[in-house]
């Protein structure tokens, strides 16, 4: 979420129900080695959230902002209950896997399991986004469609 640009557009554009925006807006220590890329202090996650529902507000209960990791918020979601995920929070490679398979379960059959940033990649051991998601979608059998700008991947859910 950061700062609910993204998520402004999709609701402008979108035409569902409800958009259920998530992000903990809280520093993180990342694994040892890991360079602290994209890690903000804590006054300034403030920031990022105060910035995101004034953006958001315009769209009513269209936007639903919850405040969680993935962890506290997946559990809050019926499997089968979402018609996509788009997946960009920290990218390293423990952190991307964890997320798949968390919202994997809460994505209905047709839907889209979606996410940025696939040639993020901190290196060796921690690599990223795209040894995550091309390990998920070998182990359960999904196609995969990649972005012409190799940002975004797509996993439709059959």
């Amino acid at each position: 979420m950061q700062r609910g640009i993204f998520s402004e557009h999709l609701l402008r554009y979108w035409k569902g129900k409800t958009l259920h925006c998530i992000d903990p807006w809280m520093p993180f220590d990342p694994p040892a080695g890991l360079p602290v890329k994209d890690n903000v202090p804590g006054q300034t996650h403030e920031m990022y959230y105060a910035e995101t529902l004034a953006r958001l507000r315009r769209f009513g209960p269209r936007a639903h902002i919850l405040r969680a990791t993935s962890k506290e918020a997946a559990p809050q979601f019926a499997d089968g209950a979402l018609d996509f995920v788009f997946i960009d929070a920290q990218h390293h490679y423990a952190a991307v896997k964890e997320d798949l398979e968390l919202w994997y379960p809460k994505v209905r059959q047709g839907g889209l399991l979606c996410g940025h940033d696939w040639l993020l990649d901190y290196g060796p051991p921690h690599y990223g986004v795209k040894k995550a998601v091309l390990e998920f979608v070998e182990r359960n059998g999904c196609n995969l469609f990649i972005s012409k700008d190799a940002e975004t991947w797509v996993i439709p859910l059959h």
